[in-house]
């Protein structure tokens, strides 16, 4: 047991950055003076004890898109976002803090975590990011694609990404949730005030049941 702690205590070490990062595990573990096939038990050691989701978590990377060929790198969020204040020794984080954004979109991950593990056990969540430097935070199956930003207005930057993985014609809906005042459509991309989005996600009328 102390070498497992051993072994999460040095990859904590490694992974404290943003939360929801891209991150590239293999590239991680070689930065560990242990073994590899010790060091390799470290995001399943991590995962058991609560500690952190990958996107199995965001392990799962979305890849039917065509137009633009999406890159295989794995995405982490600690389990509690605590975790991370700690780690990155990030006093009390409110919307003026510069890491605001972070655990705005660490928020709603829980959140869509959530509603799949309750009411859509089947459903994939993955995100989806291109070898162009497009990115998609959340997608569920090929049914909705979910950008997260904090800002109280949405910019044309802002859906670069949603509008890229639109080419593809793939999903049912395209959703960016921010913090804005009331919904609004911009060229079929839903921006979504969190609390609509949340209630809309709870009542099953984002994505439906799986």
């Amino acid at each position: 047991m102390s070498r497992s702690s051993s072994r999460s205590d040095r990859y904590l070490s490694l992974v404290r950055g943003k939360p929801g990062s891209p991150t590239t595990f293999a590239r991680n573990l070689r930065s560990c003076v242990v073994y590899v096939d010790e060091i390799q038990k470290c995001p399943a050691l991590l995962d058991e004890a609560h500690l952190l989701i990958e996107e199995r978590g965001i392990r799962f990377l979305f890849t039917r898109s065509v137009k633009r060929k999406a890159i295989m790198t794995a995405k982490f969020y600690l389990f509690d976002p605590g975790i991370v204040r700690v780690l990155r020794r990030i006093p009390e984080v409110s919307p003026q803090s510069a890491d605001f954004g972070e655990f705005f979109e660490h928020f709603i991950f829980h959140e869509l975590k959530s509603w799949i593990d309750y009411t859509s056990p089947r459903a994939r969540l993955s995100y989806w990011r291109s070898t162009s430097g497009y990115e998609v935070d959340f997608v569920i199956d090929d049914r909705v694609a979910i950008e997260v930003k904090a800002a109280e207005r949405a910019q044309e930057r802002d859906l670069r990404g949603l509008r890229a993985l639109r080419q593809e014609g793939i999903f049912r809906r395209y959703i960016l949730v921010c913090r804005e005042s009331r919904p609004r459509l911009v060229d079929g991309i839903e921006i979504l005030p969190f609390e609509t989005f949340l209630d809309a996600l709870w009542s099953g009328s984002v994505a439906g049941a799986g």
